[in-house]
């Protein structure tokens, strides 16, 4: 909570003063590059190229973090067999590392060579409103409807939050791109076919939970 906290006040400062530095934005050159115009419009060619290379310096941290998180997750479903143990659960047995999962990841992330930003952009975000809306989504039907925890509080905290929180989620899903909403539903159907056929050939497959 105090991570969301913290991020959440430190974005809304940030943004906040960079409206108060460069008011117009519709006077940016570059709109995707619009954090280095102000560096420069603030301390001129220094503060852009120091800005550059700090921003070079997060975006390589924060992929590398991204690829060991995604490989992770990717094992945690094969070693509960929602994916194929084989491949997604293998543990290279000297690196102790999902090293397959690792190169899977890699070759998907260098497609981002020749596709076009604002499509990635809208794709990572299709994905993560998809997540924070089943997560939602997830909170209502298992504490308000299988749980059935009832009252004045619990309907507030477990039904109207939850369901508020996933109406947010798909409103905001509208304003992305529609090609990156075209793409992430084609996902989508397939991993719900993919799921649906796992049922079908192990009726006893729970995903790992009771």
């Amino acid at each position: 909570f105090l991570t969301v906290a913290i991020g959440g006040v430190l974005f809304t400062l940030t943004s906040y003063f960079l409206q108060q530095v460069f008011p117009n934005f519709q006077q940016f050159k570059h709109p995707d590059a619009a954090s280095l115009e102000i560096a420069e419009f603030v301390g001129g060619a220094f503060l852009h190229s120091f800005f550059l290379a700090g921003t070079m310096v997060a975006v390589i941290s924060s992929s590398l973090s991204s690829h060991a998180s995604a490989a992770r997750l990717l094992y945690a479903m094969g070693r509960d067999q929602s994916l194929p143990k084989r491949f997604f659960g293998y543990i290279h047995p000297r690196l102790k590392t999902p090293v397959f999962n690792i190169l899977l990841i890699g070759a998907f992330s260098l497609t981002a060579v020749v596709g076009e930003l604002e499509v990635i952009y809208s794709f990572i975000s299709f994905g993560a409103l998809i997540g924070f809306t089943f997560v939602n989504l997830s909170v209502f039907a298992y504490f308000f409807v299988r749980q059935k925890q009832r009252g004045v509080l619990n309907t507030l905290r477990y039904a109207v939050i939850p369901l508020c929180g996933t109406a947010f989620c798909l409103w905001l899903l509208t304003s992305i791109s529609t090609n990156a909403l075209i793409i992430g539903m084609m996902w989508l159907i397939i991993g719900f076919v993919y799921f649906c056929f796992r049922l079908k050939t192990r009726p006893e497959f729970t995903f790992g939970y009771d």
